[in-house]
């Protein structure tokens, strides 16, 4: 039986997958950086979830505030905000590995 070959398309969305895989596994691009440089309580859920494909609750977010594991800012209104290279830095991929155990211990 002759083998069918495959066609360039899907070649070329094979490779797209295992580069993508590849690229998201190392952490090596981070979304845009033409975006505020501030992050809000309302942004960082969304923001997490799209530097490590898992959706963390406020409150796991609110507790990771209170133990000093994730960088915060507080306003003088009392605010609080998070820098966006600092997120990033927080979820290099050493760290995404951690709070992907926390994530599965939840």
């Amino acid at each position: 039986m002759k083998e069918k070959k495959p066609q360039p398309s899907e070649m070329a969305a094979a490779i797209t997958r295992v580069i993508a895989d590849f690229i998201s596994q190392k952490g090596l691009i981070f979304p845009e950086e033409s975006k505020s440089k501030y992050l809000t309580n309302g942004d960082i859920i969304p923001y997490i979830l799209e530097l490590t494909g898992r959706k963390y609750a406020m409150s796991t977010i609110d507790r990771w505030r209170a133990e000093g594991k994730i960088p915060f800012h507080k306003s003088a209104s009392g605010g609080i905000f998070y820098e966006r290279e600092a997120i990033n830095v927080w979820l290099s991929p050493g760290m995404k590995n951690n709070i992907a155990k926390e994530k599965e211990q939840e």
